[in-house]
C-alpha cells in the first residue's frame, strides 16, 4: 500500500526533472542562436537551400559540435544531405565516397540537446538506406538523427498564380520569400567565379538579422517541441514502396539535419499558415498545441495524404517553447491559436499578446 501511494509522487518528480532538462535543451538552442547572431550578424538560416543543411546544423559550431559541423561542411552544406549521404561507406558510392561511416552516424545521433528525455534518450538514428522512393525529390523522407524540436514557420497567402506555402521555406523564389512570416528563412548564397558554366558558391550568409523580428524578440517563438504521433516515434520510411504523398505522411520523425520541399515538416511546424495548393478549398491551416496522444485539430491531411503537424510535446498539459529573447516558456495546450499562438509565430503582425 505504501509503494502504491508513493509511486505517483515518484513518477511526478521524475517527470518534473525530465521537463526541466527539456527546458534546458531549448535554452541551449537559444544561446546557440544568439551566439550565431553575434558572430555572423544574422539569424541562422532555416536551410542552406532545398535539401541543404538546416538551422540546427548552422548552430553546431556554437553548441560545442564543431566536429560534426566540419563533417557536414566538408560534404557541402548546400548539397543533398539525404539517404545517399547517410548510407554506410561500404555501400558503393558514385560521388567521391562522401557517405558517413557507422561511427559518424552514431556521433550525429548522440547530440543530447536535440532530445527531450520525456520522450526518448540515448542514441536514436534512422537505419541505413532509409527514406522514400522519391530519391532527392520533393517527397523524399530524409534519414539521419532524430530530434524533438522544430522551427516555427508561418506564411501569408500567395500572390495570384503562385503556389507558395509554408513548406517553401526551403526555396528562395521571390514569391516564397515574400510570403514567409516566420523568424527563419533560407540562406543567401554569395556567388563566386563561374567555373565550367557553374556558379561557385563561396559563402552562405544570413538573410535576416534580429531586426526582421519587428514585434520584438520576447514576442516571437523560435523553436518548440514538435508533435509526433505516438505510433510514429522513431519511424522514418525504410525502403518504402508507397507513393510520394503516402511516404511523406510518415516522414515526421526523420532527420533534423536537412529538409526537402515537403519533408521540411520533419524540421518545422506551424500554428497558422497558408496551405492553398495542398488543400481544397484553398485556406489557411490552424494547428493548436497537441498533447502526446492527440490528433484531430492539430493534424491536417489533404486529399493526397499529405499531413501537416503542429507543435506538441510529451509533457502533460503543456508544451515548451523557446522565445527570441532566449527565454523558455511552458505554454498550456489549451492556449488558442487565434490570436495568441498565431501572433507569436509571425515576426511582423504588429500585435502584442500576453501568454496566459
Amino acid at each position: 500500500m505504501l509503494i502504491a501511494l508513493l509511486l505517483p509522487a515518484v513518477q511526478a518528480a521524475r517527470e518534473a526533472a525530465r521537463r526541466m532538462q527539456c527546458t534546458n535543451h531549448l535554452k541551449q538552442l537559444g544561446l546557440g542562436v544568439h551566439n550565431y547572431h553575434d558572430a555572423r550578424n544574422g539569424i541562422p538560416p532555416a536551410y542552406a537551400r532545398q535539401f541543404g543543411a538546416s538551422s540546427f546544423v548552422m548552430v553546431y559550431p556554437f553548441m560545442e559540435q564543431g566536429a560534426l559541423y566540419d563533417r557536414l561542411r566538408a560534404y557541402g552544406l548546400l548539397n543533398a544531405i539525404n539517404k545517399t549521404f547517410w548510407n554506410d561507406k561500404t555501400t558503393p558510392d558514385p560521388v567521391a565516397n562522401n557517405r558517413l561511416s557507422a561511427e559518424e552516424r552514431r556521433s550525429f545521433g548522440s547530440v543530447s540537446y536535440m532530445k527531450c528525455p520525456s520522450r526518448r534518450a540515448g542514441m536514436l538514428i534512422t537505419p541505413v538506406d532509409a527514406g522514400g522512393p522519391d530519391a532527392g525529390g520533393a517527397f523524399d523522407a530524409i534519414p539521419g538523427p532524430m530530434g524533438d524540436y522544430a522551427m516555427v514557420a508561418s506564411s501569408d497567402g500567395p500572390t495570384p498564380g503562385s503556389s507558395a506555402g509554408w513548406w517553401n521555406i526551403t526555396t528562395d523564389g521571390t514569391t516564397q520569400i515574400n510570403t514567409h512570416r516566420g523568424p527563419f528563412r533560407i540562406a543567401v548564397a554569395r556567388s563566386g567565379a563561374i567555373v565550367g558554366g557553374v556558379n561557385q558558391i563561396i559563402e552562405l550568409e544570413s538573410r535576416d538579422t534580429f531586426s526582421w523580428v519587428a514585434d520584438g524578440l520576447s514576442n516571437q517563438i523560435l523553436y518548440g517541441e514538435k508533435h509526433i504521433p505516438m505510433e510514429k516515434i522513431g519511424r522514418c520510411p525504410i525502403n518504402a514502396t508507397a507513393t510520394g504523398m503516402e511516404v511523406i505522411s510518415y516522414g515526421d520523425d526523420c532527420s533534423y539535419l536537412s529538409g526537402g520541399e515537403l519533408s521540411v515538416k520533419a524540421t518545422a511546424r506551424v500554428f497558422y499558415a497558408w496551405a492553398g495548393n495542398r488543400l481544397s478549398p484553398a485556406r489557411y491551416v490552424y494547428l493548436p498545441i497537441c498533447t502526446a496522444t492527440q490528433e484531430g485539430d492539430c493534424v491536417v491531411m489533404d486529399n493526397g495524404g499529405m499531413v501537416f503537424y503542429g507543435f506538441g510535446g510529451p509533457h502533460p498539459g503543456i508544451c515548451n517553447f523557446l522565445l527570441g529573447d532566449g527565454s523558455v516558456r511552458s505554454i498550456s495546450a489549451t492556449t488558442p491559436v487565434e490570436p495568441i499562438l498565431r501572433c507569436l509565430s509571425q515576426v511582423n503582425d504588429g500585435e502584442a499578446v500576453a501568454l496566459p
